[in-house]
């Protein structure tokens, strides 16, 4: 019988298939874990499994239904005590409903405000990469850029800049 620590693996891998971009390896997993999680004990597990399902249709699909219809349901399971996660699934809702009207909506600057307050700075990180995308924001961006230290996540903002990233980035203004 598999045990917490084992889906919590399988969680991560799919997590990492989606970062990466792995989409049709994220779709297999992905459907192993919705039908193993969702009768099992480990209701943050299926919780997260529904959030990734969502990125997968977000991503892979551009599914707004079915990605808000996952965002639904884990909500639904979520318990209060999880701020951390209902401040993700709120997240992917507010960039679902930004994506799907191509502007920002409010909801997305108050997830980012709650991100700070709770240093959860991935999270920062997303609310800024699509308030920058969905503002067309070339400045934003590429100070995401230089100020990222991941390079899958500098590759997607430099897909979003056409390959045009300056060489140097200087922080704050220049001094008098």
């Amino acid at each position: 019988t598999p045990t917490y620590s084992y889906y919590a693996g399988q969680v991560n891998l799919l997590e990492a298939f989606i970062h990466e971009e792995l989409y049709s390896e994220g779709q297999e997993l992905c459907g192993e874990l919705l039908t193993a999680l969702q009768s099992s004990p480990f209701n943050l597990h299926y919780g997260r499994t529904l959030v990734l399902a969502a990125q997968l249709c977000l991503f892979d699909a551009k599914d707004w239904a079915g990605a808000m219809a996952y965002l639904t349901r884990a909500q639904a399971i979520s318990r209060p005590v999880d701020s951390v996660h209902n401040l993700l699934i709120a997240k992917w809702m507010a960039i679902v409903e930004s994506l799907e009207s191509r502007s920002v909506a409010p909801s997305l600057v108050g997830i980012r405000a709650q991100a700070v307050a709770l240093k959860q700075w991935e999270t920062v990180r997303d609310c800024d990469f699509y308030l920058a995308d969905l503002n067309d924001d070339r400045k934003a961006l590429i100070k995401l850029y230089f100020g990222t230290p991941h390079p899958s996540f500098r590759q997607r903002i430099g897909r979003r800049l056409g390959g045009e990233i300056p060489m140097t980035f200087t922080w704050g203004e220049p001094s008098a």
